[in-house]
């Protein structure tokens, strides 16, 4: 469970960077040394970005885009989706 969780939460945290401010590791060097600052990337211009992404519903919104994804790459797999909780039949 480790180590899903961990890539779940940096591929949120990458697309809310992206597209609430266009960069991907901004002021890295900040927080590691001025040796990472050649990972510091801006992927789109500075007037780009979209507020709410870096805001907490943004969160939500790229979780609920991260679920639609996976559902959709199991369903292509061939994979029967499984309803949980209050959806489930058993």
């Amino acid at each position: 469970m480790g180590l899903g969780f961990t890539i779940a939460l940096t591929a949120i945290g990458a697309v809310r960077e992206i597209i609430g401010s266009g960069t991907l590791f901004a002021d890295a060097s900040l927080l590691f040394g001025p040796a990472f600052k050649t990972i510091e990337l801006r992927l789109l211009p500075a007037d780009m970005g979209v507020l709410m992404m870096v805001l907490p519903p943004g969160g939500f919104l790229v979780t609920g885009l991260l679920v639609v994804v996976k559902r959709m790459v199991d369903l292509r797999a061939g994979k029967e989706i499984q309803m949980g909780g209050a959806h489930s039949l058993a």
